[in-house]
């Protein structure tokens, strides 16, 4: 890596306000461990799942408000599994994880939301609850 960094240091402008660098797998492989001064991963995902279920208790006004992380940490743990057996066979890049979590998360919050606003709409219509979880699987109104 040396050589490369003296071949783009060598080849960027000799201005001052200039900066070059270099990356890729190898340099981040090699790289130095990151900082103990940042939180983790898991931590970052707990405060996000806490800031996730306020809101969503303040939405929902219910327990229901449990329902979209329930299905979402399934999904996310789900496709974790399936992407550790894809890390068996080929590399897989690191912002996965993150992506993972953060798709898993947002796609079973937007699901939620939407189940939970069209039953509670058959139920405004005076449906019973099996009613209109029915009405809402066939999709009448």
């Amino acid at each position: 890596m040396p050589v490369v960094e003296r071949a783009v240091t060598s080849a960027s402008p000799a201005n001052a306000g200039w900066h070059a660098g270099v990356t890729g797998s190898q340099l981040l492989a090699d790289g130095q461990p990151s900082s103990s001064k940042g939180t983790g991963l898991m931590t970052e995902a707990m405060i996000g799942s806490v800031g996730a279920l306020v809101i969503l208790a303040l939405v929902f006004a219910s327990f229901l408000a449990l329902l979209p992380l329930v299905i979402g940490g399934i999904s996310v743990l789900a496709t974790f599994l399936v992407v550790g057996g894809l890390t068996e066979v080929t590399g897989v890049s690191q912002i996965i994880e993150f992506l993972i979590a953060l798709i898993g998360l947002g796609v079973a919050i937007d699901y939620s939301l939407l189940v939970v606003s069209r039953w509670r709409e058959e139920r405004a219509h005076g449906r019973t609850g099996d009613a209109a979880c029915s009405s809402c699987r066939a999709g009448q109104t």
